[in-house]
């Protein structure tokens, strides 16, 4: 009967340990809206392989987007985007939307563009 207990208690440690690593990788995995809002540094390649430098201003928005106003060489561009999961798309009037994974807590944006044939990195 002990041999049966303590295979009880070893099945629940283990089950337990693994609902608290699951529910610890959830709150890793999620994203705080709001936390993306604020200043960042830009770098990014063009299609030709060129690379350019800047800053973009995110402001979320009461409606769930975010307003994008990049600043690069001395032009400004604007852009709504939409938060889905990590993927955060940016509507800013071209064909193709810029493409970010939002990592580190929002502190980090990778993305690219022009359907994929051009980069663009997002630094707090």
């Amino acid at each position: 009967m002990s041999r049966l207990i303590s295979k009880l208690l070893v099945a629940v440690l283990v089950f337990g340990f693994i609902s608290t690593v699951n529910a610890q990788i959830g709150q890793i995995d999620q994203v705080n809206p709001s936390s993306i809002g604020g200043k960042y540094r830009v770098t990014g390649t063009n299609p030709d392989g060129s690379t350019y430098g800047g800053s973009v201003t995110i402001t979320p928005s009461s409606n769930g987007e975010y307003l994008f106003t990049w600043t690069v060489a001395g032009q400004r561009f604007q852009g709504t985007g939409t938060l889905d999961g990590y993927t955060l798309t940016v509507d800013w009037g071209q064909v193709d939307p810029v493409i970010y994974e939002v990592r580190n807590g929002g502190r980090l944006l990778e993305g690219t563009w022009a359907g994929g044939n051009a980069t663009e990195t997002l630094r707090k």
